[in-house]
Formats: structure tokens, sequence, C-alpha cells
């Protein structure tokens, strides 16, 4: 499972939904949804499908912001961040995000940084 699907079908079931209801609510077909919160599928990438979550969910700011860097984090990383926690997936993120624009020495201490983990 993706950190989107993971984050999608916690709110649907905190909300006491089935997936055909959600499904129904959100304009999608109840396979389509079940193949996305399976990890089956990535989120699409319409930022139209994460508002229509967040209309019928009643998201909040957080949740919305979350499920939002979730999803940027499934299409992005995709395997790489399932299981990963929101701050791991934040600086993944912030690391691709930077990446072209790291020089020498940034990359030295990113590096030195990474390398630190090994002696834990």
């Amino acid at each position: 499972m993706s950190p989107f699907s993971v984050q999608l079908q916690y709110l649907r079931r905190s909300r006491g939904l089935r997936q055909k209801a959600m499904a129904d609510l959100l304009g999608v077909d109840a396979a389509n949804l079940s193949a996305i919160e399976n990890g089956q599928r990535p989120p699409p990438r319409k930022n139209e499908f994460l508002e229509k979550i967040r209309d019928c969910q009643e998201l909040s700011e957080e949740e919305f912001s979350d499920l939002k860097m979730r999803a940027e984090a499934t299409q992005l990383l995709g395997p790489v961040v399932s299981g990963a926690s929101p701050d791991q997936i934040n600086v993944a993120l912030d690391f691709l995000r930077s990446l072209r624009s790291l020089r020498p020495p940034q990359l030295r201490v990113i590096r030195a940084a990474l390398e630190m983990h090994d002696d834990t």
C-alpha cells in the first residue's frame, strides 16, 4: 500500500463510509476507488480529485495538507516511501525538489548524515 492509499482508507473508515458510498460521493467507480485504496493504482494527478475528497470528507486543513503530501509522495516516490512516516516523506520530497541545486559541499553534508545512520 502507498502512503496515499493508507491515508485515504483511514479517512473513509474514520467517517464510517463504505467504499461504494465514498465512490458515489466522488463520482468514481467503486472498483477504481478500491484499486486506489489498495495501492494498485496511484492517486489521480488532478487536484479536483483531492478537492472532492476534501469536500465530501469535510477534511480539516491539516488533514487535506497531509493527504496532498501523501499523494505527491506516492506519485513521485512510489514504493520507496511505503511505510515511511510523514516526516520521512517530507524530507524525501524536500530532497527531490532541491536535488538539482545541491552543490558539492551540501552533498558531502548529506552523505555524512546518511553515513551516521550506518553507525547506529
